[in-house]
């Protein structure tokens, strides 16, 4: 019988004492209902008795109930109210819906997020863990570095459904002004990265040692912005040729049809051209000359026109 609450209600009005509970007495134990009598006669309205050592025990400075406001105080604090805040004056067993603040939970390491388990028992996984302290979410993490921090031991992949003809949009904010997104339409079949107006997009990539290094700039808040390429050698693969237009950062040169070249434009392959003009605005040179091979080369308006 250890351990078992009872709420003792004295009504004045009626001289007659009620007890709610079940005290799991023979009819025949006398002496023991005369001593729970006894017991319940001499306390006050709103005492609460539990059973100890097969004896009623109460006492008002450690429980009370205030049946008039549905008050409970523990150690003369208030702990429940009916009209708001923490609400205790509900069976726990029954489908009502208390609430309670400040409540404690066994059995889980702080920062794990509870939720009812497939029993409607509340439990927590160290796998979804919230930091109290810092405000960052992990996802198979309990030591979040971010403010959202996935982790997984093999393959680690995020998804984002939406309709047929919807978008999936991931936005980047600076402050309440968005400054680009990733965006997805099924319907369309389209991936797009887009800056708004005034942002600029960037791409860096680290060098041998460790350093950020700038590779292409793309300026916005212009209708047709320049696009910049930095500290990067740029090639373009072709169907034969596996350099079919290249440019070599360090040599400040370009090479068509091959990726080393030795002039500041050096070409593999034949060249055609309706006019050729110097760098002082006049055509180029007419004339002929012998090449290595021992041919004769014909020039007009620095065009080869022929090799004999």
């Amino acid at each position: 019988m250890n351990g078992k609450i009872y709420v003792v209600l004295l009504s004045f009005l009626m001289s007659t004492v009620v007890l709610s509970g079940c005290v799991n007495m023979s009819s025949s134990d006398v002496d023991a209902l005369n001593d729970v009598v006894d017991a319940v006669d001499d306390a006050v309205d709103g005492t609460i008795f539990f059973i100890h050592d097969d004896s009623f025990y109460g006492n008002v400075s450690h429980l009370f109930y205030d049946a008039d406001e549905g008050l409970l105080y523990v150690n003369g604090t208030c702990v429940g109210s009916a009209a708001g805040g923490n609400v205790f004056d509900q069976d726990l067993n029954t489908s009502g819906s208390p609430t309670f603040n400040g409540l404690t939970l066994s059995e889980l390491t702080p920062g794990e997020i509870v939720f009812p388990a497939a029993d409607g028992s509340l439990t927590g996984n160290s796998s979804l863990f919230f930091g109290s302290a810092t405000g960052r979410l992990g996802i198979g993490t309990s030591s979040p570095r971010d403010l959202l921090h996935i982790q997984a031991t093999g393959n680690c992949q995020a998804r984002m459904t939406s309709g047929a003809t919807s978008l999936s949009r991931m936005l980047w904010y600076n402050g309440d002004t968005v400054g680009g997104y990733f965006m997805a339409r099924g319907d369309t079949q389209a991936f797009s990265f887009v800056a708004r107006s005034g942002y600029s997009i960037n791409f860096f990539t680290t060098d041998s040692s460790g350093k950020d290094k700038h590779r292409l700039f793309i300026p916005g808040g212009t209708d047709i912005p320049t696009a910049i390429l930095r500290n990067i050698n740029f090639n373009v693969e072709g169907l034969t040729k596996s350099s079919l237009f290249y440019t070599d950062y360090a040599n400040d040169s370009i090479g068509i049809g091959l990726s080393n070249p030795a002039y500041t434009f050096d070409v593999d392959g034949a060249i055609h051209g309706t006019d050729y003009y110097s760098s002082d605005g006049s055509l180029g040179w007419t004339g002929t000359f012998t090449n290595g091979d021992g041919k004769t080369v014909t020039v007009k308006n620095g065009l080869i026109t022929g090799v004999s």
